[in-house]
């Protein structure tokens, strides 16, 4: 469902529907695209030689300086404090990935087959990999689901997501950048036909890039570095340029046609200031017809913002729709979860403070023309009275004593609020400390006890999560039955009932 454009402003305006933007990081270049307003915006930062390698962090004081750099620009000197959700898109970086097939199969047993052939077809130790799948097609003969599963160093992403962090980036999802390149393809491409498999050839500062695309997803991605060919003084000539996309266009096509039986279709080409050295290669070497990307986005693009701007399309599709894959820990999702949380709290921390002193200064005016209403009636009426006037001059005294009451309820309110955030950030404190994760929490009203729904991925964390409630001073009353602990699927999940000291 599309929400207007008016309340999409209001959910932002409150935290509740986040911006989010496309990062693209490579071994030279930053770069950051943003839909708001009903337009892209685009800033780029440079990166000295060195500072990342390989999607290796070199210099990381230079690298997040950059970061923050980056922000600031995208800022445009508002909102400096807060950090800014991105979909980060990896380029410079060889990712790992590969289909494969599983019986049509729903929910927890999907999920359970996918994860265990993950494992079997990973390249890299488990315990080293960060891994994500989701379903690209299905075969209605066999009955069986086209699954991508794509993996990526954990280091890697550990070491980037951490100084992101620090450059100011809040990170939702990560994928590679042939993820990013289809997606804006099949989102935005001009005359792009999902249903003709085709190639897309993309080349940037990084190397070269051949996917193969089928429905409209990614079924197959090669790269090839440029350090793999260039020569002694660091340059790639036209002829190895040549040999290198004519030997590896043949070995897509020949792994397609092992693969799957439906004839291939055009050859889409992503290459800036390159596109006619590439069209006349394939012209020369394939019985293919090489198209240039044309994009129905708003907006010009040259072709090396196309990652970026791929990774920012998927910023503008609802997280709770959102079924692509993604190369993050489920550490960094709960701390973009537990960022929009407080970044909520933040604004109603402020909201409600005002909205009750604008309540106190309305009830204090009027109460000030009700007392001067009633010393002007006084004074026209000192010395004649009549019983209708003094009718009028009781009902307003009335009013001004109810006036005097709601003021001094509003002001008792204000005084013996206290506030929730310092007992939050201790509740928040406690699960993380204890690794466990929050699923709801409930109250029937003020003063009443709190009930925390959550899981772990062992009863010795929710039982130690138990213990470190009963010792905290500030609450009371902590209740955890055993028999409110429960398996799960992943872990256990429980029911914990406690109050607050006042």
């Amino acid at each position: 469902m599309k929400l207007p454009p008016f309340f999409k402003k209001l959910l932002a305006f409150v935290h509740a529907m986040p911006v989010i933007g496309g990062l693209e990081v490579s071994d030279s270049v930053l770069r950051l695209t943003l839909f708001e307003n009903n337009a892209w915006h685009a800033v780029s930062v440079r990166l000295p030689f060195g500072v990342i390698e390989g999607g290796i962090i070199k210099d990381r004081e230079q690298f997040v300086a950059a970061a923050k750099d980056l922000r600031a620009q995208i800022a445009g000197g508002k909102k400096h404090n807060q950090k800014m959700s991105a979909i980060l898109s990896l380029s410079s970086v060889s990712i790992y990935s590969q289909v494969f097939s599983l019986p049509m199969i729903e929910g927890e047993d999907l999920e359970k087959a996918a994860e265990l052939n993950i494992r079997m077809v990973s390249p890299i130790e488990a315990s080293k990999a960060y891994w994500g799948w989701h379903r690209v097609g299905s075969d209605e003969n066999s009955l069986r689901f086209e699954i991508l599963g794509v993996f990526i160093s954990r280091e890697l992403v550990e070491g980037l997501h951490q100084a992101l962090s620090d450059g100011g980036f809040v990170l939702i999802a990560a994928e590679s950048k042939a993820l990013s390149l289809v997606r804006l393809m099949r989102e935005a491409g001009a005359g792009f036909d999902r249903a003709h498999p085709s190639i897309l050839v993309s080349i940037d500062s990084s190397g070269l890039d051949i996917m193969i695309i089928r429905n409209g997803n990614l079924y197959f991605d090669y790269f090839a570095a440029w350090r793999d060919v260039q020569d002694d003084k660091g340059e790639v000539t036209l002829p190895a340029l040549q040999t290198l996309v004519a030997k590896n266009m043949h070995q897509v096509v020949n792994f397609y046609g092992q693969h799957w039986p439906e004839p291939l279709g055009d050859i889409y080409i992503s290459a800036t200031g390159l596109e006619e050295e590439i069209e006349n290669i394939i012209k020369q070497n394939f019985p293919f017809t090489a198209k240039k990307i044309v994009l129905t986005t708003p907006g010009t693009f040259t072709p090396d913002w196309f990652v970026a701007l791929g990774a920012g399309i998927r910023g503008l599709v609802p997280r709770r729709e959102d079924s692509e894959l993604s190369l993050l820990g489920i550490d960094t999702e709960e701390e973009y979860r537990r960022e929009e949380i407080l970044g909520f709290l933040r604004f109603w921390r402020v909201l409600v403070p005002v909205a009750a002193s604008v309540l106190i200064f309305v009830a204090l005016g009027s109460d000030l023309y009700i007392r001067t209403t009633l010393r002007k009636l006084s004074a026209q009426t000192a010395f004649t009275i009549s019983p209708d006037r003094q009718k009028e001059l009781n009902a307003l005294q009335d009013q001004a004593r109810t006036f005097n009451k709601e003021v001094a309820f509003i002001a008792g309110i204000e005084q013996n609020a206290k506030p929730k955030s310092a007992v939050i950030d201790e509740i928040t404190g406690l699960l993380a400390k204890n690794n466990v994760m929050l699923d709801r929490v409930s109250f029937a009203g003020y003063g009443a006890p709190l009930t925390l729904s959550g899981h772990a991925l062992s009863e010795d964390n929710i039982l130690a999560m138990k213990k470190a409630f009963d010792a905290n001073p500030k609450f009371q009353n902590v209740s955890l039955p055993l028999v409110n602990i429960k398996s799960s699927g992943d872990g256990f999940t429980f029911s914990l009932t406690f109050g607050v000291v006042p």
